[in-house]
């Protein structure tokens, strides 16, 4: 909850540990430690590793085949860490959770259904045809029945453009004045743009090359800015700062980094990253020409 990592990465592996024995052999462990565990790392930027991602993914199928004992809730924040971390536990443990929440959907407040519906979207995974039906009319039902934030528009957003995009299913949304809506509160967030010194490094570079560019170039359907886009070619150049990754490992792209990559490849741009890792071993001008 405050956000905080200790510098000291033992300390969280020793925790880890702890969680791990906790899953295999505590038998009155409740569900929200595997829930809450999860959300606070993805809350972290914490990506584990496959020891504890292991023994997390029995347990769980465990709980939900025998007991069915994850909360509304835990089931919500255990799809949406997932989402968050950019990691996809398989099949299994997938199906598993996308059949409680299509049962259980309906219970959802609009943050449950934005989250989890979002997560599959940022996962790259298609839940079986009436879990999408039984989204798809409680999210009718809320939109006509209570105020959805902004935040929330700008989530179902981006999950229905996936689905329509990539899943065999087709959009999540067909309401006309909800679509205008949708795409009205993804407008307002996507022109707060912020650029840093490391994309305006990047476009200095690209300048002194003689590369022609645009910085924050916003696609032909205004849907989506470019950190940079060379004139004339379907290439955009994302620069992705630290947040962008994991705290322990800042070669893992967390969820967001990659549902923005694959939905720029739905517009049909090639992609190519540049983490700021790497920009920041080149030393001067003409190693970064070199780079680029």
């Amino acid at each position: 909850n405050f956000g905080w990592l200790p510098e000291d990465p033992s300390i969280v592996e020793c925790v880890l540990q702890v969680a791990i024995k906790h899953f295999k052999s505590d038998p009155d462990l409740q569900t929200r430690s595997l829930a809450n565990i999860l959300w606070s790392l993805a809350t972290l930027r914490f990506v584990p590793g496959d020891e504890f991602l292991q023994a997390f993914r029995e347990r769980a199928l465990i709980e939900l085949r025998e007991d069915e004992r994850f909360s509304d809730q835990g089931l919500c924040n255990t799809i949406w860490a997932y989402g968050q971390l950019g990691v996809n536990p398989g099949t299994e443990l997938m199906s598993e959770i996308a059949s409680q929440l299509g049962a259980r959907v309906t219970n959802f407040p609009t943050q449950g259904v934005t989250n989890s519906i979002l997560a599959f979207a940022t996962l790259g995974f298609w839940p079986d045809e009436w879990v999408v039906d039984n989204y798809r009319a409680k999210i009718v039902e809320m939109y006509y029945s209570t105020t959805i934030s902004d935040i929330d528009l700008t989530q179902f957003f981006q999950a229905n453009y996936l689905f329509e995009k990539c899943s065999p299913y087709g959009p999540l949304v067909t309401d006309p004045q909800m679509i205008e809506d949708m795409l009205s509160a993804w407008k307002r967030g996507s022109s707060k743009v912020v650029i840093s010194q490391f994309h305006r490094e990047v476009s200095d570079t690209l300048t002194n090359m003689g590369v022609p560019h645009e910085i924050e170039y916003i696609t032909e359907d205004g849907l989506f800015s470019l950190d940079i886009a060379l004139k004339g070619k379907k290439l955009a150049i994302e620069v992705d700062g630290p947040s962008h990754f994991a705290r322990n490992d800042r070669k893992l792209a967390l969820g967001q980094t990659r549902l923005k990559q694959r939905q720029l490849e739905g517009e049909g741009f090639a992609v190519f990253p540049i983490p700021i890792f790497e920009w920041d071993y080149l030393e001067d001008a003409q190693q970064k020409s070199d780079y680029l």
